[in-house]
């Protein structure tokens, strides 16, 4: 039965009913009542209006039995009623529906709520209760199935619990629509158990879901490895509630219409135990085999970051390492935050004395190697970067060495031409251990901020209380500090800065103002400028809903230009750190042909400025190169070789240059790097320029190239975007899901937000 469409009064049509047809002395009635006002007036004014039975003979449907006709009381001696046309009611409850055209379809869903009880406990009998065959009940199962997928892509896009489809108040609110939809349509008169799923059903339609979105983005990525514009990121991740250990992996690549996507592609439990470069490929191959891309592996580039077991595991594959993550360790290395590694001990029962740590390695029946200690150097918490010093190098300085040595002389100033990057900071003067020392007590103060907030609140209040000489604190609240994210170093600082005030009211009334007074505001403000850029760098290269390789050149040329001005301008202990992070930056980070390439195809970025003339050079080369099987017919080389029957030599005029004829127009990267583009016409997603049918005709196999490298992004943060989404899934409530489930969350979810 085709769907039930809305009912409308026609005030000149006549009904047409198997009763008697009412005489219409109310011309107006269809437009006095309504469904709503004469249940009301059935209800409260039952002397004036009741409902009377349909007494023809022709009125054999079952639904008569509890319908009839409502009737207004007529004034006179005798009790007449006239009938008020185009509805009926039910005898029991008065429920009104329109009655137009002697249609009867829409009274058989009716379900007297009069017989349930005041607490509901009829529901269950109700469900259990058999159902009478009506006309509606295909259009129910449709219904509820639409109702199931839009549970289960609710449940998924928004990382609700599988219960929330039983929880009362959403119930109340279903429940509430459907009695709106009553009385506006006067069709339906359902109940919310009716419509919504069960708990386990939405997990066994989340499975089923799953493996149908599986089969059809298994054609799309098939389509994209083919044209070899698939990328995938993988890192590992522990739930730390049950300690079970998850490889996730997400996909980017450019579809046919040149559309950038990013889909989390799974998020399994490593059974194995050891993470190794085997089992880590076994894993990845296993789990490419649902898209049907385990033959596809050497087709598809990977970008990881530079765990040995995954650079072991994917060496004969092509490999690019997350720009961020190297970014970060080189803030790390510049600060003295990476951990340092002592040398393995050769006798056993004895005590290695550190600094920082003392260990005692003693020999085991089980263990008998020895461990290897890590000094975190420095210990920002709980040590002094002073006393982060290498063991093997803090006895053999010499107490008389001059400053020279360390690049600096008598007044602080540092030689431009010294090598900054192994210096330990035993070596480093007293200007820039104040810097270290100033980050190491702004992070000690992030612990105080329930008592910051307290302290504002108090200030708020004193002030609505009418002290108006005081000026209200505006709230802040101080952020965390993590090693593995030097951005939130930054807010930190940023945070102590904002909030400075109320901390020098809160540790004075806690009698610990040293603790404020230790910070020199002055440096605190010259780090932030610092970190100014690296935060600008990174917030733009860890980007996952557009390409971002392009990106990599103009970040990196803007950080050496904005460090290089640092370096010229400030002369105190931060001129230091502005000397360290440029050559650690230079010495750490390879600026690969991959990103080169990636800026030239971006129509914007194509003179490739911050690039030496040599990069410049080989970038053209290789396009050229990856073009020529396709390249067209606008440019002829004649190329010129010895006499004819010396052809035998053609491995040697291989490695010469080749000699050009340029006729009219020439190839397809001499007009691409000819191409002026418009006034103010900038490209945020260089897709969009590529997307235009006049540039896909002028250059398109530059345009092949760019579906190919714009596939690829510069860092793996959004798997670990994932394994964010992955941790608020996996909460203390919900630490028992499977892994199997999880991953079908983390799976849809994506499909949702990108494809919704």
């Amino acid at each position: 039965m085709s769907q039930i469409t809305m009912l409308h009064v026609d005030d000149t049509s006549s009904s047409t009913s198997s009763c008697a047809t009412p005489t219409r002395t109310l011309s107006s009635t269809t437009s006095v009542f309504s469904t709503s006002s004469i249940r009301h007036a059935l209800l409260e004014d039952n002397e004036n209006f009741e409902v009377i039975c349909n007494k023809r003979k022709r009125a054999t449907a079952s639904c008569w039995n509890t319908f009839g006709f409502p009737a207004k009381v007529k004034n006179g001696k005798v009790k007449t009623y006239e009938v008020i046309p185009g509805f009926v009611s039910c005898k029991i409850c008065f429920d009104t529906y329109k009655y137009i055209d002697s249609s009867t379809a829409n009274l058989y869903g009716h379900r007297c709520h009069r017989n349930e009880s005041s607490d509901q406990t009829s529901i269950s009998s109700f469900i259990l209760s058999p159902r009478s065959k009506n006309p509606f009940s295909k259009n129910q199962t449709t219904k509820k199935e639409d109702i199931k997928k839009l549970c289960t892509r609710w449940v998924v896009g928004s990382m609700r619990s599988f219960r929330i489809v039983d929880d009362p108040g959403f119930k109340r609110i279903i429940q509430e629509c459907l009695d709106i939809g009553k009385e506006c349509r006067g069709e339906l008169n359902l109940a919310a158990e009716d419509l919504l799923p069960s708990d386990r059903t939405v997990k066994n339609e989340l499975q089923k879901l799953a493996c149908d979105m599986r089969n059809k983005l298994k054609c799309v990525l098939l389509e994209a490895v083919a044209n070899k514009a698939l990328t995938i990121s993988p890192d590992n991740w522990i739930d730390k509630y049950r300690g079970i250990n998850y490889m996730g992996a997400t996909a980017h690549f450019v579809d046919e219409n040149l559309n950038y996507y990013a889909i989390d592609l799974f998020c399994v439990e490593i059974m194995d135990v050891k993470k190794t470069a085997e089992n880590i490929y076994q894993l990845m191959e296993s789990q490419l085999a649902q898209f049907g891309l385990d033959q596809y592996m050497d087709s598809i580039t990977f970008v990881t970051d530079r765990g040995s077991n995954f650079i072991k595991a994917f060496r004969l594959n092509k490999v690019l390492f997350c720009v961020a993550h190297r970014l970060n360790n080189i803030l790390k290395r510049c600060f003295y935050q990476t951990p340092m590694k002592k040398k393995k001990n050769k006798s056993l029962n004895t005590s290695v004395k550190s600094n920082t740590t003392i260990t005692e390695i003693q020999d085991t029946p089980k263990k008998k190697k020895n461990r290897s200690i890590a000094n975190l150097q420095p210990s920002p918490e709980i040590e002094d970067f002073t006393e982060g010093i290498r063991e093997d190098e803090s006895d053999d300085q010499d107490e008389d060495d001059d400053g020279d040595s360390c690049g600096y002389d008598d007044n602080g100033d540092f030689d431009d031409n010294h090598d900054y990057k192994d210096l330990t900071i035993n070596q480093l003067p007293n200007n820039v251990r104040e810097i270290l020392n100033t980050i190491k007590n702004c992070k000690s103060l992030s612990g105080l901020n329930r008592q910051l907030q307290l302290v504002q609140n108090k200030s708020i209040n004193e002030d609505s209380d009418g002290d108006t000489s005081a000026k209200a604190i505006e709230k802040r609240t101080l952020h965390q500090s993590s090693i593995v994210r030097w951005l939130s170093l930054c807010e930190l600082l940023e945070s102590i800065k904002n909030a400075y005030p109320s901390l020098v009211i809160l540790l004075n009334n806690n009698k610990q103002n040293y603790r404020i007074q230790k910070i020199n505001m002055d440096i605190v403000e010259k780090l932030i400028e610092f970190f100014y850029p690296w935060k600008t760098v990174l917030i733009e290269l860890q980007k996952t809903n557009a390409p971002s390789l392009f990106l990599v050149l103009p970040c990196i040329t803007y950080l050496r230009n904005e460090l290089s001005n640092g370096d010229r301008k400030e002369r105190s202990g931060m001129k230091f750190f502005y000397k360290r992070a440029l050559q650690l930056l230079s010495s750490m980070f390879n600026m690969g042909e991959d990103y080169i390439i990636g800026a030239f195809l971006h129509p914007n970025y194509k003179q490739l400025r911050g690039a030496s003339s040599t990069q410049i050079a080989d970038c053209y080369t290789t396009c050229r190169l990856l073009i020529g099987p396709y390249q067209s017919s606008t440019e002829t080389n004649e190329i010129i070789y010895e006499p004819q029957e010396k052809k035998a030599k053609i491995f040697m005029s291989t490695l010469m240059d080749k000699q050009k004829k340029q006729q009219s127009t020439s190839d397809e990267v001499d007009r691409y790097i000819s191409l002026v583009l418009d006034e103010g016409e900038q490209y945020e997603n260089p897709l969009d320029f590529w997307k235009k049918k006049e540039n896909q005709v002028t250059f398109p196999n530059l345009s092949r190239m760019a579906r190919k490298y714009f596939s690829i992004p510069c860092s793996s943060s959004a798997v670990e975007r994932q394994f964010s989404a992955t941790g608020q899934i996996i909460t203390q409530r919900r630490s028992s899901l499977d892994p199997s489930t999880v991953n079908d969350i983390i799976f849809l979810r994506s499909i949702e937000n990108k494809f919704s």
